[in-house]
């Protein structure tokens, strides 16, 4: 998703005013976040594996992006209702005055034109897929880490999740203080799927594989 590059013009104050340009590095940060947060909702590191035996469900991904506005969350909502989807899923990036929304949505197939012809109406960039998802989501939980700031550290931990067989749904990361040494701590906030057959993995296991990279676990509630 969102990989064609595209302009995005800011509306000038009056009609009298120049158009602006919205500076590309903003819209690639932009891109960059919604792509992670379609990742999130449509990779899963083993979903064959995971999905063989559970019954599935076809659903459409929507990825929107445009200029947010006071209500524009209300308005695409609205819009999706209107024509004949429900939202099961949904998770939003803000960057500066840009939105980008990523919906799982229960539609009939020959409804799926419509519906991204009134998301357009709301001057969207708008991209779908048909996605086969598991119709009852297996367990989740959130794993809180902290570790010393370092380049990759996030990469590491969310390949030494998929590698153990979770479906990361989000990771919320952020700068929270600083040591006794006086490093920037980063904290990691990751909402996962559990794998099936959990009950027979070993969560101590878990933990030290993830203390091994460095990561302090914080919360790890089953």
């Amino acid at each position: 998703f969102l990989s064609s590059p595209m302009a995005v013009t800011a509306k000038p104050a009056s009609k009298y005013a120049s158009k602006c340009l919205v500076p590309t590095y903003q819209i690639n940060m932009l891109r960059q976040a919604a792509n992670r947060l379609s990742n999130s909702l449509l990779r899963s590191p083993s979903f064959a594996t995971q999905s063989r035996g559970f019954a599935t469900e076809k659903v459409l991904v929507v990825t929107a992006m445009g200029e947010d506005k006071k209500g524009k969350v209300t308005s695409i909502t609205d819009r999706v209702a209107a024509a004949g989807g429900n939202l099961t899923t949904t998770k939003i990036a803000r960057m500066n005055d840009e939105i980008a929304m990523i919906m799982h949505v229960a539609i009939p197939e020959d409804k799926s034109a419509a519906l991204v012809d009134v998301l357009k109406q709301e001057d969207l960039q708008v991209r779908t897929k048909w996605l086969e998802v598991m119709a009852k989501a297996l367990p989740s939980t959130t794993i809180t880490l902290t570790s010393a700031d370092r380049p990759g550290i996030v990469k590491d931990v969310s390949s030494f999740l998929c590698d153990a067989g979770f479906k990361i749904e989000n990771v919320v990361t952020k700068i929270s203080g600083h040591d006794k040494l006086g490093q920037e701590c980063f904290t990691v906030d990751a909402e996962v799927q559990l794998p099936p057959g959990w009950q027979t993995m070993s969560q101590a296991k878990l933990v030290r594989g993830l203390n091994g990279l460095g990561c302090k676990v914080v919360r790890f509630e089953v």
